[in-house]
């Protein structure tokens, strides 16, 4: 029997762990009885957001799963599809870069196996207490921001973009570090900041590119 290890740095209740990575995982055993995986998930020592790129490369873990972001500045191009209002939801982006992977995203993963791309279903607005009905209401308002080309337009317009990853957000937000936040939708379940941000936006942002990937 081989064993595959799997990580991630969802929790075990998230769509990523449930609707993807468990049953794309059973559908390989099934056909393959020799295989079995060992999926790491939030609560293991394998699921740190920042680890997942450094441990499948290093070969601590056969296959990880993580935003393209991380490590920063290692996958230009991919990161492209973050850019502001570039795309309108996540199949249109994972149409992108499944499209873009052939001719200029694998190179630059190289030397891992890419298994799968995909988008999120995009940023959108959730601010604390003050309801945005102009650009101007953003003026001077501390937003939580994915670093890069969002928080490069925050900044443009007069907001101030704070940079957190996912398991910082809801300690800032209930401090009142941050007036905002531009997050997924099930980033604001994941980070249980749906009662603290009392005001919501449906207009996406950018969508984030996310990766699947297998030590060569």
């Amino acid at each position: 029997m081989t064993r595959l290890v799997v990580s991630h740095y969802m929790p075990a209740d998230h769509g990523t762990h449930v609707d993807f990575i468990v049953p794309w995982t059973r559908r390989i055993e099934a056909a393959c009885p020799s295989l079995e995986f060992e999926i790491h998930c939030e609560g293991s020592p394998y699921a740190l957001l920042e680890n997942q790129f450094s441990q499948v490369s290093s070969g601590a873990v056969d296959t990880a799963h993580s935003p393209a972001s991380l490590p920063a500045g290692r996958f230009p191009l991919t990161n492209l599809l973050n850019l502001p209002f570039l795309v309108e939801d996540a199949q249109q982006g994972s149409d992108r870069l499944w499209a873009a992977h052939a001719d200029y995203l694998a190179q630059e993963f190289s030397p891992l196996h890419v298994l799968a791309f995909h988008a999120d279903s995009g940023g959108v607005l959730h601010m604390r207490d003050t309801q945005v009905r102009s650009i101007a209401d953003l003026a001077g308002k501390r937003i939580r921001t994915p670093a890069g080309a969002i928080a490069d337009a925050m900044a443009a317009i007069g907001a101030e973009p704070v940079h957190l990853l996912p398991p910082a957000i809801r300690g800032a937000a209930e401090t009142g570090d941050i007036d905002g936040a531009i997050m997924a939708w099930d980033v604001l379940a994941y980070t249980q900041t749906q009662n603290i941000f009392r005001y919501h936006y449906t207009d996406v942002f950018y969508v984030s590119p996310l990766y699947l990937v297998m030590n060569p």
